[in-house]
């Protein structure tokens, strides 16, 4: 087992709301903001609401990289955040 190895990238996903406390948003940026610093790639599920959003937006903010995952209809109801995404169909590229 290789205790060397640095993680490249990481799935989060979370609420596409923000939840009842301002925590949770804060968490979120908090974890975008720290994948970001430590160069490690978002995978998310690419909407363009709540805590899916706030992660990473801060992942973006801090210089990071983002890819969103977002189905097909999503992308057709404009939910889908407009800096990074990648159609379902696209994303075994």
């Amino acid at each position: 087992m290789r205790t060397d190895a640095k993680i490249a990238r990481i799935a989060v996903f979370c609420g596409s709301n923000f939840g009842k406390s301002e925590i949770y948003r804060q968490g979120a940026a908090a974890l975008g903001a720290a994948l970001a610093e430590q160069k490690i790639e978002l995978v998310f599920g690419g909407t363009s609401k709540g805590l899916m959003k706030e992660v990473a937006d801060a992942v973006l903010a801090g210089g990071g990289s983002a890819h969103g995952i977002v189905p097909r209809t999503l992308v057709d109801r404009g939910q889908h955040h407009e800096r990074r995404f990648l159609c379902r169909e696209k994303s075994f590229d």
